[in-house]
């Protein structure tokens, strides 16, 4: 049963890792995409600094989530865990 639930611990949080990775992608692109078109080096310097500033918010931000969303899954999976449990000692007591 715990393995079980580190599995499916694992899957959502690789799940989760993916989307951190494509939101952090995306925002980097987005700027690298306003950072070729401007021809203009002190604003291309403003928007890389804009940039650094913002990918370490969002870093954080998404950090924080992650460790609200482990202790959250881990909580729901050890509950699901316990239901299951009780739900078969309730069938074997039912079969004697």
């Amino acid at each position: 049963m715990k393995k079980e639930r580190e599995e499916e611990f694992k899957k959502e949080m690789d799940k989760f890792e993916v989307e951190k990775e494509k939101k952090i992608n995306d925002l980097r692109n987005d700027y690298m995409d306003r950072i070729k078109a401007t021809s203009n080096p002190a604003e291309k310097s403003k928007l890389l600094e804009e940039m650094g500033k913002r990918l370490k918010t969002v870093e954080a931000n998404l950090e924080d989530e992650k460790k609200r969303q482990e202790a959250a899954l881990m909580k729901n999976l050890k509950k699901r865990q316990e239901r299951n449990k009780k739900i078969r000692l309730e069938d074997l007591d039912k079969q004697q």
